[in-house]
C-alpha cells in the first residue's frame, strides 16, 4: 500500500469528528426512540453515555493545544442555543421525561466541540482583529527603521554623559521590539481571542516609542511633540492644562524657533518666550536632554490614558461575555426542570414563545439604539458582545414578566391571616364592624364594588374564575356572611373561601388561557434595555474619552 493511500486512510481527526457526528445523532434520536420496555431503556442509557464520553475525551485531547482551547472559547457561547434548540426540538416530538435535557446537553457539547474543530484555525493575531493587527504591523515597520536611526546615533554620540542616556534608551526601545515580534509569533492564541494581547502589543509599542525620544534627532522630536500638543488640546485628561505646559517648555528647550509652531495665545508667548541663550553656555546637552526626558514623560501620560480606556472597553467586552454564558446555561436548567417534572407541550411551547417574543423585541430595540452609536473608535467586540446577550437577557425577563403580572394581585393574599389564625393584640381594629347576613340587591353599592372587582379578575384571569356574568349573578343571589369579629379572633370560614387564588402554572404557560401573556412578554422584553443602556453610556464615555484626545476626529486603532 502506497504513502499516499496510508496517509488517506489514516486519519484520526476525520474518524473522530465522523464518531462525534454519529453519536450526536443517536442522543438526538435516543429520546424519540418508541417503546417503553426494559431494553428499550438500556439502549437509551447506552447512547447517551457513549456519547458524554466521547465528549470528555474530545474535550481532553483539544485542551491540550493553545488554538483548540482559545477556539473552545471562541464558539463557547453557541452552547447554551444548541443546548436550548434540541432540547425544545427533542421534547416535542416526543416528552420524554428527562431524556430530553440529557440528550439535548451531551449533543450541544457534542456539536460545540466540533465547532471548535474546525475554527481551530480562527484564532491567530491576523483573523482576531484584522485592523488593530495591520495598524501594529505597520506602527512596528515604522518604529524598527526609527530604531536602526537611533543605534548610529547614539554610537556616533560623542558626549559622554549623553552617550550612556542615548545607548539605555536605544536597549529599551530594542528589547521591547524584540518582545513585541515573540508575542506575535507566540501561539498564546487565548489572548488574541480576549484582545487581551492586542493591549499588551500597544503597550510594549508605545513603551518603545517614548524611550526613542531620548535618542533621534531634535526636529523628529519636535514633530512628534507638536503631534502630541494636537491631541491634548481636545483631550478629557484631569492635568492637561500643566501637560500640555511642560511639553511647550519643552519644545522651546530643544529649539527656541519652533516657538512659532506652537498654539499659543499671546499671554502664553510672552509667558515662554525663551531667554537669550549666552554665548558661552555651560551646559546645553545637560538641557536637551531634561527636555527630551519632559517630552517623554508627557508622551507617557498620554499613552497610559489612551491605553487604559481600550483596557476597560476589553474588560467590559469579556465581562459581558461571560455573564452571557453563565446565563444561558441557568437558563438551559431553567428549561430542563418542567420537562423533568412532566410539562405538557402545550405549557413548553407557550413558555418557548414568550422568551421569543421578548427576545425578538428585545433583539429590535438594541438594534435600533446601536444604529445611534458612533463607530470611530474600535471598542474590540464590546458591541456584538452586548448584541449576542440581548436575546438571552430579554427572553428570561419576558417569561419572568409574564409569571409576575399573572401572580402579583395574588400576593397580598399570602400575608393574609388564614382560617382559624389570631390576630396579635397590636393589630386589632379599633372600631368593630358589622355586617348583618341580608340578600343583595342591584342597588346595593356593596355588591356593586364587588361585581365590578370579579368582573376585572376574571378579565384579567379568565382561566383561574367564572365568566363575569356568572359571579355577578352569584353575587347578586348569595348573601354575604356575616364578618362580625368585635375582637379580632379569627377570619370566619366564608371569608376564606372567597379569598381568590392565584392560577396555576398550566394556565399561566397555556396560549388559550393566557393569550394576553405575548402581549406582556413583548412588554417586559424591553425592560433589560434599560441596563444596556447604562452599559452603552459607559462605553460610549471610554470612546469619547478616547476620540478626544486624536490630534484628528478621523477613526484610529490607537
Amino acid at each position: 500500500m502506497s504513502e499516499s493511500i496510508k496517509r488517506l486512510l489514516w486519519r484520526p481527526d476525520l474518524y473522530l469528528r465522523i464518531g462525534m457526528a454519529a453519536i450526536a445523532s443517536g442522543c438526538a434520536l435516543a429520546p424519540v426512540i418508541a417503546g417503553t420496555e426494559q431494553p428499550w431503556f438500556v439502549a437509551r442509557v447506552v447512547v447517551v453515555v457513549s456519547g458524554a464520553s466521547l465528549a470528555a475525551l474530545a474535550l481532553a485531547r483539544f485542551g491540550r493545544c493553545s488554538y483548540h482551547q482559545a477556539a473552545l472559547v471562541v464558539t463557547l457561547p453557541l452552547l447554551p442555543i444548541i443546548a436550548i434548540v434540541c432540547a425544545l426540538v427533542t421534547f416535542l416530538i416526543r416528552p420524554a421525561g428527562y431524556m430530553a435535557p440529557i440528550a439535548s446537553c451531551v449533543v450541544a457539547v457534542l456539536l460545540w466541540v466540533l465547532a471548535a474543530d474546525l475554527c481551530c484555525g480562527l484564532p491567530t493575531a491576523e483573523r482576531c482583529n484584522q485592523s488593530s493587527h495591520g495598524e501594529l504591523q505597520h506602527r512596528l515597520t515604522q518604529l524598527k527603521a526609527r530604531l536602526h536611526q537611533a543605534k548610529e546615533i547614539a554610537s556616533s554620540e560623542k558626549d559622554v554623559e549623553t552617550r550612556p542616556i542615548m545607548q539605555t534608551a536605544d536597549a529599551q526601545a530594542s528589547d521591547q521590539v524584540q518582545r513585541i515580534e515573540a508575542e506575535l509569533n507566540t501561539e498564546n492564541a487565548l489572548a488574541w481571542v480576549l484582545a487581551t494581547g492586542y493591549i499588551n502589543l500597544w503597550k510594549r509599542l508605545h513603551r518603545a516609542e517614548e524611550a526613542l525620544i531620548e535618542v533621534l534627532p531634535d526636529r523628529t522630536v519636535i514633530a512628534g511633540a507638536l503631534y502630541d500638543e494636537l491631541r491634548l488640546l481636545g483631550s478629557k485628561i484631569e492635568n492637561r492644562e500643566e501637560l500640555l505646559v511642560k511639553l511647550r517648555h519643552g519644545v522651546i528647550a530643544l529649539d527656541p524657533c519652533a516657538m512659532d509652531f506652537l498654539k499659543l495665545s499671546v499671554e502664553e508667548s510672552r509667558a515662554l518666550k525663551p531667554p537669550v541663550p549666552a554665548q558661552d553656555d555651560p551646559c546645553p546637552g545637560k538641557r536637551h536632554q531634561a527636555a527630551r526626558a519632559l517630552l517623554r514623560m508627557v508622551r507617557r501620560a498620554l499613552n497610559e490614558y489612551r491605553d487604559d480606556r481600550y483596557d476597560g472597553l476589553v474588560v467590559s467586552r469579556n465581562r459581558s461575555l461571560g455573564t452571557t454564558i453563565f446565563t444561558g446555561l441557568t437558563a438551559c436548567m431553567l428549561l430542563a426542570i418542567p420537562m423533568i417534572m412532566g410539562a405538557s407541550r402545550g405549557s413548553v411551547v407557550a413558555g418557548a414563545t414568550f422568551y421569543f417574543v421578548g427576545a425578538t423585541i428585545g433583539l429590535l430595540s438594541r438594534l435600533r439604539s446601536q444604529s445611534q452609536e458612533e463607530g470611530d473608535v474600535a471598542d474590540y467586540g464590546l458591541s456584538t458582545a452586548r448584541l449576542y446577550s440581548t436575546p438571552l437577557f430579554c427572553g428570561l425577563a419576558a417569561v419572568g414578566g409574564v409569571l409576575l403580572v399573572a401572580t402579583l394581585p395574588y400576593a397580598t393574599n399570602a400575608f393574609s391571616p388564614k382560617e382559624g389564625e389570631r390576630l396579635p393584640s397590636n393589630v386589632r381594629p379599633k372600631s368593630t364592624l358589622s355586617i348583618t347576613n341580608a340578600p343583595l340587591t342591584k342597588t346595593n353599592s356593596l355588591a356593586s364594588i364587588q361585581s365590578a372587582s370579579n368582573a376585572v379578575r376574571a378579565m384579567t384571569n379568565p382561566s383561574s374564575f367564572k365568566t363575569a356574568a356568572d359571579m355577578e349573578t352569584q353575587s347578586l343571589t348569595n348573601p354575604i356572611p356575616t364578618a362580625t369579629n368585635p375582637s379580632g379572633e379569627g377570619i370566619s370560614p366564608a371569608d376564606t373561601e372567597n379569598k381568590p387564588r392565584p392560577p396555576a402554572l398550566t394556565d399561566i404557560f397555556d396560549l388559550e388561557k393566557n393569550l394576553v401573556g405575548v402581549l406582556v412578554a413583548a412588554v417586559f422584553g424591553l425592560t433589560p434595555g434599560l441596563l444596556f443602556n447604562r452599559l452603552q453610556q459607559q462605553a460610549e464615555k471610554c470612546k469619547s474619552e478616547i476620540k478626544t484626545s486624536e490630534a484628528s476626529q478621523g477613526p484610529r486603532q490607537t
